[in-house]
């Protein structure tokens, strides 16, 4: 697809909404013409906007950890996006964004800070824990600790629900590009009463964490340590 000419197909369509009823008239003709001649559809320029971005994953495992499952939705719900799980020899364990252009920039760069910042975190955190505790119990402590940081996280940022064009949109996108989707399975924390100061340390770890982005997706997101 010629970037070029779609580019101006995208501005003749923005300039067809115009207020003046000749400038929209005449925009929206020059559009469905080029769309003719270079044998685009309307679907096929909107999809233009869809885009994915893959990404190494904070954890590998192929039963993926309920915080890791988390964080990703922790981006996709700030940014209205989607995410799949992959594996690719290049890349190993992945995840795939996929929504507006900009949004998926943004989710991706988001997502590309926060995880070491998790990751070490938690890491900390486990190396803290008493050696004589079992290694399941340090472990689902540790993930008590990591679901508290993302708590703590999420409350700085309003959900942004994609409009039903752009779900229509992004369910198109994968159906184009991912042909066969399977279910993935989580490996839940055992949430009992002696761990959940795991979680209490976890949430005042991650209070001291920024996420400071744009409702609409538009701006670049910020995200840092409080210092």
């Amino acid at each position: 697809m010629d970037e070029r000419i779609l580019s101006k197909i995208k501005k003749l369509l923005a300039l067809a909404k115009s207020g003046n009823e000749h400038e929209a008239a005449n925009a929206l003709r020059l559009a469905q013409k080029l769309m003719q001649e270079h044998q685009l559809s309307e679907q096929e320029v909107k999809l233009s906007e869809v885009s994915q971005r893959e990404i190494k994953r904070a954890n590998a495992a192929d039963k993926q950890p309920q915080w890791a499952n988390l964080l990703t939705g922790c981006i996709t719900n700030a940014f209205g996006l989607e995410a799949i799980l992959s594996w690719k020899r290049d890349i190993g364990a992945s995840l795939i964004f996929i929504g507006p252009v900009d949004r998926v920039e943004i989710g991706t760069y988001c997502y590309e800070v926060l995880a070491p910042q998790l990751v070490k975190a938690r890491k900390t955190y486990l190396a803290s824990l008493n050696k004589r505790l079992k290694l399941t119990t340090k472990t689902n402590r540790a993930d008590l600790f990591a679901e508290g940081w993302i708590s703590a996280v999420r409350r700085q940022v309003h959900a942004l629900v994609p409009t039903e064009e752009e779900q229509n949109l992004i369910q198109l996108y994968k159906e184009k590009h991912f042909t066969r989707l399977e279910k993935t399975e989580v490996r839940l924390t055992q949430d009992k009463k002696r761990d959940v100061s795991a979680f209490l340390e976890g949430h005042g770890a991650g209070r001291n964490v920024r996420l400071n982005a744009g409702v609409n997706g538009a701006e670049q997101g910020k995200i840092g340590s409080k210092v």
